[in-house]
């Protein structure tokens, strides 16, 4: 039998008030992220993809924001 932190917390939720929840770490988000942006993640950008084996442009996870910053009008209109 194993236990975690996530398993107690929606026990206890369910318990509390019925409330309902599944453990999904970032793969909800990241999944509709994808679905919504879709053409953002593979548009045409230089040194994004080297390799058509890539499943993700190489900036995606960048931690200086160059994903946004090589598609910021896109981005800009896809968020308006």
């Amino acid at each position: 039998l194993t236990c975690n932190v996530e398993t107690v917390v929606l026990q206890e939720y369910r318990a509390r008030g019925g409330w309902l929840g599944v453990h999904c770490e970032t793969g909800a988000p990241a999944a509709i992220f994808a679905l919504l942006c879709w053409e953002l993640l593979f548009a045409p950008v230089a040194d994004a993809f080297r390799s058509r084996f890539q499943d993700a442009p190489l900036d995606l996870c960048s931690e200086d924001g160059e994903f946004a910053a090589a598609r910021q009008v896109a981005l800009d209109a896809r968020l308006e």
